[in-house]
Formats: structure tokens, C-alpha cells, sequence
């Protein structure tokens, strides 16, 4: 069973070679919570079933992952790939998690570790958030060739070859893992998005799992004494 605590919102090919890159969202348990994210996995295929040829990045255990506000899109991306290969409004570099959004290279130290990038193949894969390696899938998908496999986690999308990219469009954790929620379209702009949600509804549901600003003031009152209108 899936806890769903972050799903894969996004992920897409590139637009050549090895410009591969996945976007998470964490959920939580809903508005305003956190999501402790130190020690888990990014994985494809090969990287779950401890086969050679792996796509695999850990979490490390550091602040930063500790307490993930709901509502943080996180995108990972091939940090070995050139600027060619990403796709052309692939968001810079970004490890700022105050206003919910980070892209990081796959090869970050400060951020990751025991790091291999086999890439995820055009004929099929997996992409498979777990809570360590060998450990229970926080969320998966599966697509291509590989939705046959042995285990293979839902949803099981058809086809995302080269220059493609799948998003989900939903606005529930549940959601992700229903077929019809799923679109696939090329991986550049006006299609998929990668560090965005993936239309306005989901802007909407992502904006509300995020802490609400809380606004004070002090003193409650103050005398400004006798003042001409």
C-alpha cells in the first residue's frame, strides 16, 4: 500500500540522450504538514530491484529533507546530462525550499547521496518514490514495456519515449494512481511543466496544502493622541 505522503507529479524524457528529470510533490497528511524525506529513494526499475544499471538517489539525512512543507514541488534531474539534453524551460538550479519549489541536480552532495543515474528508458520504466532501498513504495508508476513487470507499481502509463514527458492532472493524492488523470505530450514548453503544477485546478489544491501566512500585531492599540483630521 502506497502512503502517498509525496507523489510523482511529473517526469519527462528531455530532449535527448540522458536529459531525463522527475518532479515529486509533497502531499503529507494534508494543509500544513511536513513530510520527513531523510533516507528515501528515487528510483526507476532497475534501481528498486537492485539490478545492475540503476537509477537511484537517497535522500541524505539533513535539515533540509527533515520537515518538507506540503505543497513543495521537487524537481530532480540528471545532473550528469547537458543543457541540450534537459528540456529548454527546465528551471535553473534552485535549493531555496522558502517559497515551495527546488530543482536539484541529481550529482548534488550537499543534498543527495549514493547516486547512480542508469536514466529512464524510452521503451519503458519505473519511477518509484521509496522509503529505502529495497523499502515500501511511497508512490510508483510504471510505463512502456515495463507495465508488465513483475511488481510493477500503478499507474501503468503506456508510452513515454524520447522528447515526451507524463504529468498528472488530478487534485488528490488517490488521484495519481488512476489512469485518466495522466496526460503525456512533448517534454517543452506549453506541454509539460516541469517546477509548476500542471494546470489550474492543481495550482489551486497545491496552494492549499502549503502553511498559511499568519499575521500579528503589536501593540493591539496605540494612542496617537490629538491629531488634526
Amino acid at each position: 500500500q502506497e502512503s502517498l505522503l509525496v507523489i510523482i507529479n511529473e517526469f519527462g524524457q528531455g530532449r535527448a540522450g540522458n536529459g531525463e528529470w522527475v518532479e515529486l510533490l509533497a502531499v503529507g497528511t494534508g494543509s500544513c504538514s511536513t513530510v520527513d524525506m531523510r533516507g528515501w529513494y528515487l528510483f526507476d526499475l532497475q534501481g528498486y530491484k537492485n539490478l545492475s544499471g540503476p537509477t537511484k538517489v537517497k535522500f541524505k539525512n539533513i535539515p533540509a529533507w527533515a520537515a518538507v512543507p506540503a505543497g513543495t514541488i521537487i524537481v530532480i534531474y540528471n545532473g550528469a546530462a547537458s543543457s541540450g539534453d534537459l528540456p529548454e524551460h527546465m528551471p535553473s538550479e534552485d535549493t531555496d525550499f522558502s517559497d515551495y519549489r527546488v530543482v536539484i541536480r541529481s550529482t548534488q552532495p550537499a543534498f543527495f547521496e549514493d547516486v547512480a543515474w542508469g536514466g529512464l528508458a524510452n521503451t519503458g520504466d519505473w519511477v518509484v518514490v521509496a522509503l529505502a532501498a529495497l523499502g515500501p513504495m511511497v508512490d510508483g508508476l510504471s510505463f512502456g514495456d515495463k507495465r508488465d513487470e513483475s511488481g510493477a507499481p500503478d499507474v501503468r502509463i503506456p508510452s513515454v519515449p524520447a522528447r515526451t514527458a507524463a504529468w498528472y492532472t488530478g487534485t488528490t493524492a488517490a488521484g495519481v494512481n488512476v489512469l485518466a488523470n495522466w496526460s503525456t505530450g512533448t517534454d517543452g514548453p506549453g506541454y509539460s511543466t516541469p517546477g509548476a503544477p500542471n494546470n489550474a485546478a492543481q495550482l489551486a489544491w497545491i496552494e492549499s496544502l502549503r502553511p498559511k501566512p499568519v499575521v500579528s500585531v503589536a501593540p493591539t492599540s496605540h494612542d496617537f493622541g490629538t491629531v488634526y483630521v
